[in-house]
């Protein structure tokens, strides 16, 4: 008999989810202006919302996956007639000139101006269901799918994202090998794929270190190489706030640019990375979050592809779910529109990932149940057409102890009950034994057959025991973390100190609410944090290079030199300490090793103007000789060679 059950993961998520959320309020509290983070938080809570009404389901996921795609025919309709009136300046080259040319055909009407990757954000996820609902629709339904799904392509297109082209193309090519019959074939062919891309990556990389010259190479590996520096440099920004972050949305473009790159006006929105965007948004509490989150989606999504659900009704919608969800993420490597301004994009991915789950949990799990007691025998779906004899054929019967799970494949074509029983054999084993048989040679005797299942190894048993103890990992880890806290506790309170210290810096310097008297106030509370944090780990370099930026900032230039200096050799990398020292070192006259940290900044071109900028200013303020330190320096980095 063959027993039809359903998987029960509908709280697979749940812990990660609330996590994040956990993280998203801290990280408002820690926010310069609550304002900037209280959109972003509102759209993460209505994604998270959206998650749990979906994947209870309160509607049918049909109905879910039609409103999904509509709501992306519209947005993409949006995009594509409004183009032309959108505040596009920056977008230049041959597809936003098409875009504009089709974008004026209607009338306007523009309501808000979304980035164009934004849009393309939106769609790359939607879009794989849209193919889904094609493929199934008939007659004028099909031709409505076919007109949103032709709308959503040429939004893409004029979008210019490349990040989202990527991860639909990766997408794509992964959901090819997934319509062959056999798990192990698909896994072959995936990782085939990979390592030919990987190929295809080192190759284009070769060609560009050569001297051929390819413009449109030339123009992806340059905005590759300033992704490479923004990533490095967030990353060593988030050091600074690693058990609040900095808070949610718009907060990353003044904090970046005041403590990073030591400049007063914003330079870059948002990380450009989903993964970096979180950890400096929310700490490393958010990026473990969103880390645990995948590693559980997918986890799941290994599971039910491994079943071989090829002819199941709902394997299409939940393959275009979990590929949307991955297609997101891999465009989430080279950008992060969802926790940046474009946060109105973030409840489609929360959506999707709900929508993976749930037609993933309906999908059936076929077992057969003629084992003894407490005993489920489990196997794939039957053939298509096979009668309730031809499957009772097919399965086979086993008889095992209590307590006992027995997996056996398919029969040999045309076996006769005696030979089934023959193949199948007689297997018996104590209780708590699992005993797995494949096919024995042909004539095996029961001893043979007893020396094909072989013994079961202690990776089996510890498996066993964590599904058993489903929350027995997480207390290991959870203890083990504890542990970890308790010997290294006083580097820790020195670093949670001086990322108190950090927020309040950024509060006293960014926030557009407080007076001169306010500011002075929360500045020297979190001078006063960076001193306890020092007390505790006199080497600690966010709280020195914190202090020797304030001095900086009053003047102070020798005091500067001294935090600076005990900062600069445990981060000799950290663009905000070379230029910090540099220019401790250069307004105390010290040009030489002021030259040496200064050539190594990232963009001298920029550096130059700033200097020019700052010989100006020091001039306007009766400085003479600090407008001469700039003077001399401009001239070293435009003569020397680094």
């Amino acid at each position: 008999m063959i027993a039809v059950s359903y998987r029960n993961n509908g709280d697979a998520l749940l812990a990660p989810l609330l996590l994040l959320t956990l993280s998203a309020l801290i990280s408002v509290w820690a926010a310069y202006d609550p304002l900037l983070s209280w959109p972003v938080l509102l759209a993460l809570l209505v994604g998270v919302c959206l998650f749990f009404a979906i994947n209870r389901p309160i509607a049918s996921p049909k109905i879910v996956v039609k409103g999904l795609v509509i709501s992306g025919g519209l947005a993409a309709f949006y995009f594509v007639g409004q183009y032309a009136y959108f505040d596009y300046w920056t977008e230049q080259g041959r597809l936003a000139a098409l875009g504009r040319v089709t974008g004026s055909l209607l009338p306007d009407f523009v309501f808000f101006t979304p980035h164009p990757n934004a849009v393309a954000t939106f769609l790359e996820g939607v879009f794989l269901l849209n193919l889904v609902l094609i493929w199934r629709a008939r007659g004028l339904a099909r031709v409505g799918w076919a007109l949103a799904a032709i709308l959503m392509i040429y939004a893409l297109i004029i979008s210019g994202s490349r990040g989202a082209w990527l991860g639909l193309g990766i997408a794509l090519v992964i959901g090819v090998p997934l319509r062959l019959p056999n798990p192990t074939w698909r896994l072959g062919l995936i990782s085939m794929m990979i390592g030919a891309g990987l190929l295809g990556i080192c190759g284009l990389v070769y060609v560009a270190s050569s001297n051929q010259q390819l413009p449109i190479l030339g123009s992806m590996l340059a905005t590759w190489q300033s992704r490479f520096i923004l990533y490095r440099n967030v990353y060593h920004l988030m050091g600074d706030y690693p058990f609040t972050g900095i808070g949610l949305g718009g907060t990353f473009a003044m904090v970046y640019s005041r403590y990073q790159l030591l400049i007063p006006w914003s330079f870059l929105p948002y990380a450009h990375n989903i993964f970096l965007a979180v950890g400096l948004g929310q700490g490393l509490l958010g990026l473990t979050a969103l880390i645990w989150l995948l590693i559980r989606f997918y986890r799941f999504v290994v599971q039910v592809e491994w079943a071989n659900i090829q002819n199941a009704p709902s394997s299409l919608l939940f393959r275009a779910a979990w590929l949307g969800v991955t297609a997101t993420f891999i465009h989430g490597l080279l950008d992060a529109a969802q926790f940046s301004g474009d946060y109105w994009t973030l409840p489609m991915l929360f959506a999707l990932l709900a929508l993976a789950m749930t037609t993933g949990r309906i999908l059936p799990v076929y077992t057969h149940e003629t084992a003894g007691d407490g005993v489920e025998a489990s196997a794939g779906p039957p053939p298509k057409g096979s009668t309730p004899g031809a499957l009772d054929a097919t399965i086979g019967s086993i008889t095992v102890g209590d307590g006992v799970e027995a997996s056996a494949g398919p029969p040999p074509k045309g076996s006769t009950p005696d030979a089934l029983d023959a193949t199948i054999g007689s297997i018996t084993v104590g209780d708590g034994v699992e005993a797995s048989a494949g096919f024995p040679p042909k004539g095996s005797t029961p001893d043979a057959l007893d020396a094909t299942i072989g013994s079961i190894t202690e990776l089996e048993m510890a498996g066993r025991a964590i599904k058993k103890h489903p929350y027995l990992l997480p207390a290991v880890v959870g203890l083990s973390l504890i542990v970890m806290a308790v010997i290294y506790r006083q580097a820790l309170l020195s670093r949670w100190y001086a990322n108190l210290g950090a927020v309040y810096q950024t509060q006293a310097d960014l926030s557009p609410t407080l007076d001169a008297a306010q500011r002075d106030l929360i500045l020297a509370r979190a001078i006063g944090y960076f001193e306890d944090s020092l007390e505790l780990n006199p080497a600690q370099p966010v709280a020195n290079r914190r202090l020797g930026m304030i001095a900086l900032d009053y003047q102070r230039f020798d005091l500067a030199v001294s935090y600076l200096e005990q900062a600069y050799p445990h981060e000799p990398e950290n663009q905000a300490t070379l230029k910090g020292l540099g220019y401790a070192y250069l307004w105390t006259g010290q040009l030489e090793p002021a030259y040496k940290l200064l050539h190594q900044l990232d963009d001298q071109g920029e550096l130059v103007e700033e200097l020019n900028n700052w010989r100006n200013w020091w001039q306007s303020q009766d400085q003479a000789e600090l407008s001469g330190y700039a003077d001399q320096m401009i001239r070293l980095l435009s003569t020397k060679k680094g």
